[in-house]
């Protein structure tokens, strides 16, 4: 339904375990400058667990709906109760 393409990461395995994250091409100069991010641990909230960045995805186009900088892996939200019902 929708394609954001990963331009670090494999697309195959990203956000397959828990505390994972891929985040924006954006994000990624805007916190680590020109170094790599991917492997790096980074703290995206308020939790006692850091996220591994697993991915940088290019960033959503302007005229978009959907806005976002990050994705965290589904399998995070466990911990936090936000599973389907």
């Amino acid at each position: 339904m929708f394609s954001f393409p990963l331009v670090k990461g494999d697309v195959e395995t990203a956000l397959s375990e828990p505390n994972t994250i891929v985040i924006s091409e954006s994000v990624a100069r805007r916190i680590f400058g020109n170094e790599d991010p991917v492997e790096k641990l980074s703290m995206f909230i308020e939790e006692p667990a850091s996220m591994q960045i697993v991915g940088i995805f290019k960033d959503v186009p302007e005229n978009s709906h959907v806005k976002f900088d990050l994705l965290v892996s589904y399998a995070t939200t466990y911990p936090w109760g936000w599973t389907q019902k």
